[in-house]
């Protein structure tokens, strides 16, 4: 999802379930503070994934 998608689904003051692995049930409950913003991604940037 990138950040206009993000913004669009969550707007500014909005609150939803944070749950970093889908397969586990629950989160945490945190709230937007500020819009999203895209990282810039340079040459010598690639993604990573974490396992």
């Amino acid at each position: 999802m990138n950040a206009k998608e993000f913004n669009a689904l969550y707007p500014v003051g909005s609150r939803f379930i944070y749950q970093p692995v889908k397969a586990l049930r629950g989160g945490k409950v945190v709230k937007t503070v500020d819009v999203a913003h895209d990282l810039r991604k340079t040459e010598g940037f690639k993604e990573v994934a974490f396992v």
